[in-house]
């Protein structure tokens, strides 16, 4: 299962930049021993800024804009969560939205692209899981080979030929 949320939360009053309280994706494997491997690469275009940093940061806060690549890649064997804009990012720490005028402002772009990177990563992991169960399973085999045999007709094959001495 996986399972994608995002919140954005209360921008104040005035030139604040929209916190991004959380946005990360939930991974757990459907059965208990499945191993799958998840490989995600997207290209997407970010419809205004992302700044990484504190609340007041000021314009030397680390910031993306424009194409943006968001990869991943890993094999799951138990939950793993994706925090999804810092990786987008590169950067760990608070995640904001650029200030934008209105009463309310609009990001209703972001919140479009939130939702299309949501959409990618399920199905990405719908596609990941199907190729992993493509990957049957064995039951178990027990072998054992032994030398004893062999030598047993080494020995009868050496007493068979005949001895020659060579005089010099």
């Amino acid at each position: 299962m996986v399972t994608v949320k995002y919140k954005l939360g209360k921008k104040k009053l005035g030139n604040w930049r929209l916190p991004v309280e959380y946005f990360y994706a939930e991974f757990t494997p459907p059965e208990p021993n499945l191993l799958i491997f998840l490989e995600f690469w997207k290209k997407y275009v970010i419809p205004g800024y992302i700044y990484f940093g504190g609340e007041g940061c000021d314009e030397s806060c680390y910031s993306i804009t424009g194409e943006k690549v968001l990869d991943f890649s890993f094999y799951l064997r138990k939950e793993k969560t994706i925090f999804i804009l810092n990786k987008m990012g590169d950067r760990n720490g608070g995640v904001y939205l650029e200030c934008r005028e209105g009463n309310p402002p609009d990001y209703s772009d972001f919140e479009q692209l939130f939702q299309q990177i949501a959409n990618d990563i399920i199905e990405a992991y719908n596609k990941a899981v199907k190729e992993a169960l493509n990957y049957g399973e064995t039951e178990e085999k027990e072998f054992c080979v032994s030398n004893e045999y062999k030598i047993d007709i080494i020995q009868q094959q050496e007493k068979a030929k005949p001895v020659r001495k060579i005089n010099l």
